[in-house]
């Protein structure tokens, strides 16, 4: 049993890990600042759904939360506690019941958290009024799984692991009882997900039947998709003298063309350089959808412009920061 202890802090809410899931980690928005020394900025697979739940409980945006991936885990609430999920559907059960998504939900003293399996998506975030108390290594709690950084013990949960957190009782304000809106919330699209992107740093070595074959093809999430990237299958690019050549850095989203002239989209625990060279990189704004794609699942690029790029970003983070304005405005209107 690991239990995560903070010197100095009160706790006033204490969570057992019956059973882990298939793959569930503490999260916050990332570790910003090493990347020149080889250390991604990870964070959640699903940015918007961290946050979201964050601000619909009044929580700081940078609260640490678990992300769940395919099947969640299975938590007894040793105490009183506000709760949000959000992202995919995962089949999650409060007591065995249906447990309500996208919006604060109290529960009470030895209730237990389950999932059944994934309905609609792959990515899940419970996040918990007040975050998870854990120690941050190098400014942040996220867990980078390949350097056993962050989260607990830099590793996923385990059945027998008990973490604290922050939050307060399970009473819920009435003003801040409130649904996250639709808009907000991150597409799981059935069928082929559009997925927009910018010419990548290494654009101009790659032939026009190159970024033809690139933007005009469907391709499918194989089985080699993690957090450090997706490998994807189809047509491949034509790469005719391409070689991989000397290091380059490697944004997240940017998408790598491989030895067999297959993508290999680079995510949250990207390494920071490769020598594939990169055709694209993900606009900021379609980066979250990565998160709820699954093996199986197919992709079409579609290419747009810098300005266009910069605009719909610049709209989703206002439309965030609004939810999350009103939200505080809502719980401090409660006390």
């Amino acid at each position: 049993m690991t239990l995560i202890l903070i010197t100095g802090v009160i706790f006033m809410g204490l969570v057992r890990v019956i059973e882990g899931g298939a793959l569930t980690t503490v999260q916050d928005l990332g570790r910003f600042g090493y990347q020149g020394s080889g250390i991604p900025v990870s964070g959640p697979m699903d940015r918007s759904a961290l946050y979201l739940a964050n601000a619909a409980l009044g929580s700081p945006e940078g609260s640490p939360g678990l992300e769940c991936t395919l099947s969640g885990p299975v938590l007894q609430l040793d105490s009183d506690e506000l709760l949000c999920i959000t992202g995919g559907e995962l089949g999650v059960t409060l007591d065995g019941y249906p447990c309500p998504m996208w919006r604060p939900v109290p529960v009470r003293k030895n209730s237990v958290l389950s999932f059944s399996g994934p309905k609609k998506g792959l990515r899940s975030y419970i996040c918990f009024k007040g975050g998870i108390r854990c120690p941050a290594v190098l400014g942040s709690s996220s867990t980078l799984l390949v350097a056993s950084l962050g989260g607990i013990e830099g590793r996923e949960l385990r059945a027998g692991d008990v973490f604290l957190t922050g939050g307060q009782s399970g009473s819920l304000p009435r003003e801040a009882d409130r649904e996250i809106p639709a808009h907000l919330r991150t597409s799981v699209i059935e069928g082929c997900t559009e997925v927009r992107v910018l010419p990548g740093p290494q654009d101009n070595i790659f032939g026009p039947g190159a970024r033809e074959t690139f933007l005009a093809s469907e391709y499918t999430v194989t089985s080699r998709a993690d957090r450090m990237g997706y490998l994807l299958s189809g047509p491949p690019v034509p790469a005719e003298g391409l070689q991989a050549g000397y290091s380059r850095g490697i944004p997240l989203g940017g998408i790598q063309i491989d030895g067999q002239g297959l993508p290999i989209v680079a995510l949250s625990d990207r390494q920071t350089v490769g020598g594939y060279p990169q055709i694209a990189v993900v606009i900021s704004a379609d980066m979250d959808l990565f998160a709820q794609l699954k093996p199986g699942d197919r992709i079409r690029f579609n290419a747009v412009t810098l300005d266009a790029a910069q605009e719909m970003w610049r709209q989703k983070i206002l439309a965030m920061r609004q939810f999350k304005e009103k939200a505080l405005h809502f719980w401090k209107a409660s006390f």
